[in-house]
This record gives structure tokens, sequence and C-alpha cells, in this order.
């Protein structure tokens, strides 16, 4: 990861790291509100050695050895003989290795003065432990050197120079503690962003398409209210800011060939409920409004979806013309679009990929794609064969990838079958953005979780309103047919 993905990583989760980091302050400033209080006083004592002479190289050995003692009585401040006297003479209630653990003991280079520190849960008690300290360490020190051989020889002691005064709190430090769970919170937080963005496995930015299949992305369609609408969804008034990534789309297709133009269009996707069918139509009313004569064909003999969209009867449709019981011209329906006309599904066939495989097929393309661009809205690939099937009779296939719901490894199970039956891939289209982040979509920056989930509510009202029904055609279609 280079800086430059780490900043957009931190832009796109700006709210959870605050979130967290917050999160994090608001528990160390709990725990040390918990947290006993704990003061610290100190008292010191001079080193002095006795029976010495009185000339100065007897003062200099005097202050040598004063200080070589002095750190050798250094871990008396901590031992039980010391402790145990400490406990006598306050009362505390302790054991010796509990007063050793709150004491500690120094001595500056080259001083004969000792410094001793105690702690305590009150300011007066961490006073009263350091003076018995160093009291306590005076006796012992002096008891040791008079005893035995040491008795005859110079006598060293601890003389008490500066009692302690009332002890200062040092702990909790409420500011460090509050730094310290604003780091951990902080940190806790990027540690989830990157084990999920590592254990992420759905389709969230262009980077993500070319990885997997290589092919470009030509658009990033934002997820809008406008596109929910159940019917007439797609109508160039009502798209409001999606309008314009549509306008985007129909430019790029006209740079996929230059020399060779695609003139019919399979429209597919990974799986249902991505928006294919919204893609679809709406594609062909921009090509439409550019003055381009374009023929859309519910492709979909399973569930189709373009009668609901365009609000047309299903009473006629492709698998009559296919079947030869009516001629074409009598299966063209007008649409809202000058430009564009709509061939339905018609009624539903028993063998749907046999039937859109057929020679008829492939010649009911070529003919209308001599005079109109001809767009297909197809199965999704992956649970049937259909769109394969129609793909390798056509110019060229648009994917159309749900972000935040299409897995990465369909992505790249669509490619391989694509180019397992020799079909051509124009592009792709992400569909269903967050609405404000389509940039980051096509740029790679948008590694967001929360607004991208396939789980969110607004992403599932969504894909309900734009994609096939569950049960085949719209409802004026099942009308029809049981009239019919």
């Amino acid at each position: 990861m280079t800086l430059l993905d780490f900043v957009r990583l931190t832009r796109a989760h700006m709210l959870s790291l605050v979130f967290l980091t917050l999160v994090g302050g608001a528990v160390a400033y709990g725990l040390t509100l918990r947290m006993p209080e704990v003061y610290v006083a100190d008292a010191s004592g001079y080193v002095r050695v006795e029976g010495t002479g009185t000339s100065t190289g007897d003062g200099i050995a005097a202050t040598s050895l004063g200080g070589s003692k002095a750190d050798s009585y250094l871990p008396l401040v901590t031992s039980r003989a010391v402790a145990q006297r400490v406990i006598e003479e306050t009362g505390i209630q302790a054991t010796p290795a509990a007063v050793a653990a709150r004491v500690s003991a120094s001595v500056a280079e080259s001083s004969v003065i000792m410094k001793v520190r105690a702690t305590g849960p009150s300011p007066e008690e961490s006073r009263v432990l350091a003076d018995a300290l160093i009291r306590a360490t005076a006796t012992e020190a002096n008891r040791i050197e008079t005893s035995g051989e040491a008795a005859s020889a110079s006598i060293v002691s601890i003389v008490p120079i500066e009692s302690a005064l009332p002890g200062v709190q040092i702990a909790p430090n409420p500011r460090r503690n509050l730094m310290i769970g604003l780091a951990v919170g902080l940190a806790v937080a990027y540690g989830l962003v990157f084990l999920r963005r590592q254990l992420d496995t759905r389709v969230r930015s262009s980077d993500d398409v070319e990885a997997e299949t290589g092919a470009s992305v030509l658009g990033v369609v934002p997820m809008t209210k406008e596109l929910r609408v159940a019917r007439g969804r797609g109508r160039l008034d009502r798209l409001g800011i999606a309008s314009e990534a549509f306008r985007q789309i129909r430019t790029n297709l006209r740079f996929v060939g230059v020399d060779d133009p695609p003139r019919s269009i399979v429209v597919t996707s990974a799986n249902a409920h991505e928006g294919k069918s919204t893609v679809s139509a709406t594609l062909a009313r921009v090509l439409g409004e550019a003055g381009q004569s374009v023929v859309i064909i519910d492709a979909d003999l399973r569930r189709p979806t373009l009668g609901d969209i365009f609000d047309a009867q299903g009473r006629v449709g492709l698998s009559h013309v296919l079947s030869d019981q009516v001629d074409l011209a009598d299966a063209f329906q007008a649409t809202d679009q000058e430009n564009v006309r709509l061939i339905t599904s018609g009624r539903t066939p028993p063998n749907p990929s046999e039937l859109l495989g057929s020679a008829r097929m492939q010649e009911l393309v070529r003919e209308l794609s001599v005079h109109h661009t001809v767009i297909l809205d197809a199965p999704p690939l992956l649970p049937v064969t259909d769109a394969g099937v129609l793909a390798s009779s056509c110019d060229g296939t648009l994917l159309v990838f749900a972000v935040g719901r299409t897995h990465r490894e369909q992505a790249r199970l669509v490619a391989r079958t694509m180019a397992q039956v020799g079909g051509r891939v124009l592009g792709v289209v992400l569909n269903m953005a967050p609405r404000g982040r389509a940039a980051g979509v096509m740029y790679g920056y948008s590694y967001g979780y929360a607004a991208y989930g396939s789980d969110t509510s607004t992403q599932r009202r969504y894909a309900s309103a734009t994609t096939e029904p569950a049960h085949g055609g719209g409802g004026k279609q099942r009308r029809i047919r049981r009239a019919s």
C-alpha cells in the first residue's frame, strides 16, 4: 500500500476511525476514574564515615568510601528487614513484600546523599512511609556496620537529613491515559479497516474490475431514488444526477471500437438484482437522445422486466418472432423516446437457451443491426447460459456489476465464461455506487464498507426496484397471458 492509498483509505473510513478513536479515549478516561490515586514522597539521608584522620587525603578517602557505601546500601531499601522495620514503626497494614514494592532509592553519581521514594494512597501516608523508610534503612545499615568484624573498622552510618513533605499525586494521569486511549483506539480502528479490506471479496472500485476481468470500466452509476421507481424508471427527465453517468457510458462506448463500432450489444450481469435491466433501458434512451436509432430487446425470456420499465404490453414479443408466429414489424412497440423501439420477451418458452441460440435469433440480430443499434437485455450470466449464447452472436457485451454486491470471484467467472464462448467484452458498468462517491469507485479509492455493503437497506430497496421481478414478467404481462 502506498501513502496515497493510505490517505484514500483514511478518507473513506473517516467516520469509523474517528468513532473508534473517541471510544478508545472514553474507555481510557473511564478506567482512569476507577483507578486508585497514588502519591509519592521522598526523603534523603547522608552517608557518613567516622573514625578517619583530619588531613585532606583522609577527607577525600572518606568521601570516596561514603559514595561506594551509599551505592552498596541501595538494596537495603527494598529488603524485607527494612520493610519489617517500616511496618513496625508506622503500623501500615501490609506485608513486607507489599511495602518493598512501594519504595525505591537512588544515589547521584559521586555523591554520598541517598534519596528514598515511597508511594501511598494518600499524601500523608506516602510522607510517613518515606520518613520511616530512611530511618529504617539507616538503622539497618548501622546494625550491619557495627556487627562482627566491621565494629573495629571505620564506622559508616546513614544520617537522615531531609524529612519528606506530603506526597504529590503521580497516578492516575488523566491526560496521559487519555492520549494512550486515543492512540490505542485509532490503532484498533486502522487494524479493523485493514483486516476488513483484506477479507473483503466484493467489487468496490474500477481497480477490482480491471484486476479480475481485464476489462475497462465505462461508467459508474450512482444509487439514486429516481432509479428505484418501479415504472418508467430510466426516463431521462427523471434520472437526476444519474443521467450524466449514462451519458458518459454512451461516450465511452463510442471509443470502444472506433473503426468497428458495436451495433449489437448484450447487457448482462453476474447475478440477478444488479440493475442490468435499468442499465439496458437507460442506455437505449441516451443513445436515442443522441440521434441514434435504437431497438432494445428483452432477451430475458425467463424473467422479463423491460415491459414494466417501458410500461409496455407483452402480448407479442421476441419468442413469437423467433417461432415465426408473428412478423418482426408487428413486434415493435413505441417508447417514450422517439428513436427507441422495444421488442418485449413475449410468451415464456419451455426452451429459452435453444431459442436464443437459434439461427433465427442470429439472423434477427444481423437484420436489425444494419439500420439500428440493438441492445439485448439478457439474463444473468452465472445462473443460466442465455447471455453466453447471445454474446457469441453479437458485436459485444456490456457487463453490469453492483458495487459492494458482486464478488470478485463472480466477476472473474463472468470474464472466463465470456472468453470460453468467444464473446467480446466491451466494458463494465459499476452500478449502485454510493451517491457522492462515484468518483472514488471509478478511480479506485472507495474502500468503504458500510456504505457499499450488500446488506444495507438502501441497496436492497434499490436492487428490488431496478432488477427483474422474482417470478417472470411484469404484472401487466401476466394479466395479458392469463387473458390469452
